[in-house]
């Protein structure tokens, strides 16, 4: 009897982050919707993480290729877990984050597509240890245009954890490229699908995912390595009109700094309606330490 092929790989790397993973863990197997094969990358943890992904292991029949050995990082774990996947879409939930709820690749799969590559909006949320209190919000992706290029200057449209790509894309174009790219290769591969080879897109209006915000990317030096990352993205992947669309990008700035005050004045209204003065001021003390610190 040949072999039924899952409609989806979940893959997850993981390194010394036993608690994360358990989460990540949790909410995998608790899905209700079971047409799926789950994958972990472990790269040679030494904080117990590998007795927790024994014991899931044995707990569920899902787990069909783990192992736990060094490796070159994040990215590298996940090209590791393409080149095992099986599904015909593959969903990268790396250890501390996890699904939204336990129904939503129920949900998500109720939906009807085949496109290459399917997202959706993600949750950030914020350990409890980091210095500087953040919001938890939600990402309406939906408020940047994947096909217009501008959008991609400054932030990744699609996140890798509110997405599902089709392995055969992997195939065709190749997988993350771990040489240039340290922080921002998902964001370059999803770039390069869209523009230069045409992989055609769906959005869901759902949140997919919850990601972890563990400060490396609001990190100073970090965000020095991402911008100079992005840049590059759109220098390779737009070599004929780059100028352009920095020019583009820093009019739309100033267009909506011009207008902020309006914006600003309208969101604190609608915030002190729904959560009442206090709150209103909490949050808006915290936007303004996260800036004046410049972690954000």
């Amino acid at each position: 009897m040949e072999k039924q092929i899952p409609k989806l790989s979940i893959i997850t790397v993981n390194f010394n982050n036993k608690d994360g993973l358990i989460d990540t863990a949790k909410s995998v197997v608790a899905q209700t919707w079971i047409d799926y094969e789950w994958i972990i990358i472990d790269g040679g943890s030494t904080d117990g993480s590998v007795d927790v992904i024994k014991e899931y292991a044995d707990k569920t029949d899902k787990l069909v290729y783990w192992c736990s050995e060094p490796d070159g990082g994040i990215y590298q774990g996940m090209n590791k877990g393409i080149e095992r996947a099986n599904g015909e879409y593959c969903w990268f939930l790396n250890s501390g984050d996890y699904a939204y709820k336990d129904t939503i690749l129920a949900e998500i799969f109720a939906n009807e597509f085949d496109e290459d590559i399917v997202y959706g909006n993600i949750k950030t949320i914020y350990p409890a240890e980091l210095e500087i209190k953040y919001i938890d919000s939600i990402k309406d992706v939906q408020k940047n245009n994947p096909y217009r290029p501008t959008d991609w200057i400054n932030c990744a449209v699609i996140k890798h954890q509110a997405s599902f790509t089709k392995r055969h894309l992997f195939v065709s174009l190749g997988l993350y490229n771990t040489s240039s790219y340290a922080i921002s290769a998902d964001t370059e591969f999803f770039v390069k699908s869209i523009f230069r080879y045409s992989a055609k897109i769906k959005y869901i209006n759902t949140i997919f995912a919850a990601f972890i915000c563990d400060g490396i990317s609001s990190n100073t030096e970090k965000q020095e390595i991402v911008r100079s990352e992005y840049a590059k993205i759109i220098l390779e992947n737009f070599p004929n009109s780059h100028e352009k669309m920095f020019v583009k990008s820093y009019i739309r700035k100033k267009i909506n700094f011009i207008f902020l005050p309006f914006n600003q004045l309208k969101c604190a209204v609608v915030r002190v309606k729904k959560f009442g003065f206090s709150r209103t001021a909490d949050y808006y003390k915290m936007k303004f330490i996260c800036k004046k610190k410049d972690r954000c």
